[in-house]
């Protein structure tokens, strides 16, 4: 990510995810939303249990995985996979307890993004020398529509939503994925509007993520305690 260095305290409910399983081991990022809840990516946990996922919050804090839920229409599509990947690109984690961690609030369907609005990423994924970064960084991005971003991507679906600038800037890349992207209200309040999903290399053009609002009725049915 072309991003500047910041803390898990000035992002609390940030979560980094370390997924092993099936020979292969994946970094991912996720946001608290809930005492018990993490929300990030489905390709980051798709094919993982619990077993295999360990969540990490501020202050080092391991949390006790319990269940992951991928969305039912989260698939794998091999004629859309050679160049995009499946949508209904989100997941829940459940852990025991979500402490240390804050929760951060989740965008509705009638939560507003004026097109331009500065957006924050933030992650642990690859950075400009495309190596992992050991520390969390953020990037600024600002909000485009989804018909300007379809003129860069045929894939992009209402489910989905894209920030960043046309021709290159701050951006999520790997290791960044299921992460946060997050729009501050008029008070400054966090507000969870986006989650990691994809894009064309990194800092080249647009990413793309899944909207939050899009599933925020599926989000508070599979959160019921």
């Amino acid at each position: 990510m072309r991003g500047e260095l910041t803390t898990f305290e000035e992002h609390p409910w940030q979560v980094e995810l370390n997924i092993q399983a099936d020979g292969y081991s994946v970094i991912c990022g996720g946001a608290v939303i809930g005492a018990r809840w993490i929300l990030t990516a489905a390709h980051c946990v798709a094919g993982a249990t619990a077993k295999h996922v360990q969540a990490i919050v501020v202050d080092g804090v391991s949390l006790d995985v319990v269940e992951i839920i991928v969305h039912e229409k989260y698939k794998h599509d091999e004629e859309r996979q050679k160049e995009y990947p499946p949508p209904h690109d989100l997941a829940l984690v459940r852990v025991h307890s979500t402490r240390p961690a804050a929760v951060i609030r989740l965008a509705t369907p009638t939560t507003e993004i004026p097109i331009g609005k500065e957006l924050i990423v933030t992650g642990k994924g690859k950075t400009e020398d495309r190596e992992s970064s050991d520390q969390l960084r953020e990037g600024k991005v600002p909000y485009v529509d989804n018909e300007t971003c379809s003129r860069k991507y045929d894939g992009i679906l209402p489910g989905m939503m894209c920030a960043g600038k046309e021709n290159g800037g701050p951006d999520s890349c790997q290791g960044d994925s299921g992460g946060p992207l997050i729009k501050r209200d008029s008070q400054g309040k966090a507000i969870l509007v986006g989650i990691t999903s994809w894009g064309k290399g990194c800092g080249t053009t647009y990413g793309v993520y899944t909207r939050v609002s899009y599933y925020y009725e599926w989000i508070m049915k599979n959160t019921v305690d």
